[in-house]
């Protein structure tokens, strides 16, 4: 950086403050929209857990899926 003028290192100061702050802002959106995906995600992948929870609930009383329903499969 060349020798500027206290007005010009004023002026350059406010500037670069302004771009932290525009910066800062675009952060946040995409802070946003990242938590509004992964909100998304989880809730699709609670409803793929209540179907397959339905779908365990109609197996065949010996079957595997009825014995193991409720306990995490490894």
């Amino acid at each position: 950086m060349s020798k500027m003028t206290l007005a010009e290192l004023v002026e350059e100061v406010s500037r670069r403050q302004a771009a932290l702050e525009a910066a800062e802002q675009r952060t946040s959106i995409a802070h946003n929209d990242e938590t509004e995906c992964l909100n998304q995600l989880n809730a699709t992948q609670k409803a793929i857990d209540a179907a397959v929870e339905e779908l365990r609930k109609g197996a065949p009383r010996d079957s595997e899926w009825k014995r193991t329903r409720g306990v995490p499969v490894p």
